[in-house]
């Protein structure tokens, strides 16, 4: 899940593949995502939750010594919980984010210790207001953020695996744990598919393969074609289609003449 310009604040990770399966009789959830900074276009009481069975509040963020900034989510998750129960949906807590919003990923997982702290911090929060579930966000990583180059560091992606087996081990079995993951050569190396072995579902970030960022070539960023080259990657990467949740933004951008640097949302 991305942070982005505030009047973007509504997109839903939809399912690979729609209702059920005839099969397993197991359903896949539809998870829309909800903000927790300032909302200026869109309210609560605008909510349409027809639309999905899950809305995940983005979101806290995690800290080098292991705690939780939960600030911004503490302030709407009270009436966020109240409404869904009035209609009968469940509500998840997304944590991370683009930029520096998962820094703290990379700090905490460094020692048992301070993981450990995030993991207790984390099991604490969900009870508190008795959500159905965790979605992991990290976006943060010091190839890509720090040194500017793409691929797999074998270290940090290893850390993600085991944050993710430490959640998992500690949530009560109930309660829904998903992570998100880029896909394409530069960042997407990062996510092994031995995450899949923790999570309920993984969420696909089908969207920005272009940008605002220099070379980025013109073009939709979240069309059909980005769509079928992200299930293409998770397929190649070794990923099961069945653990599988593509995300699609409700938001466009509009990139205007020929370069990258003008761009409508």
């Amino acid at each position: 899940m991305l942070k982005l310009n505030r009047k973007f604040f509504f997109m839903a990770l939809m399912m690979l593949f729609a209702g059920c399966d005839n099969d397993t009789l197991r359903c896949k959830p539809i998870i829309a995502a909800y903000p927790t900074w300032p909302i200026v276009d869109f309210s609560i009481e605008d909510i349409r939750w027809d639309y999905f069975t899950h809305l995940g509040v983005v979101a806290i963020y995690p800290l080098a010594d292991g705690t939780l900034n939960t600030q911004d989510a503490d302030s709407v998750l009270p009436a966020l919980l109240a409404a869904a129960k009035k209609n009968n949906k469940k509500i998840i807590i997304s944590i991370g984010g683009s930029g520096e919003a998962g820094k703290g990923f990379l700090a905490l997982t460094k020692s048992a210790q301070t993981q450990q702290i995030f993991v207790r911090r984390v099991v604490e929060y969900v009870q508190r207001y008795d959500l159905a579930g965790v979605d992991i966000d990290w976006e943060y990583w010091t190839y890509q953020n720090v040194l500017g180059k793409g691929g797999n560091d074998p270290d940090e992606s290893r850390r993600l695996v085991n944050l993710l087996k430490a959640l998992r081990t500690d949530l009560p079995a109930d309660k829904l744990l998903t992570v998100d993951i880029f896909v394409g050569d530069w960042v997407g190396q990062q996510y092994l598919p031995e995450i899949e072995q923790y999570v309920d579902y993984i969420n696909v970030m089908a969207y920005d393969f272009t940008g605002a960022w220099p070379e980025s070539p013109v073009g939709h960023h979240a069309d059909f074609s980005t769509f079928k080259r992200a299930l293409a990657f998770t397929r190649s990467q070794g990923f099961n289609p069945e653990k599988l949740l593509v995300g699609l933004p409700t938001y466009g951008i509009e990139f205007h003449e020929s370069g990258n640097k003008a761009i409508k949302h």
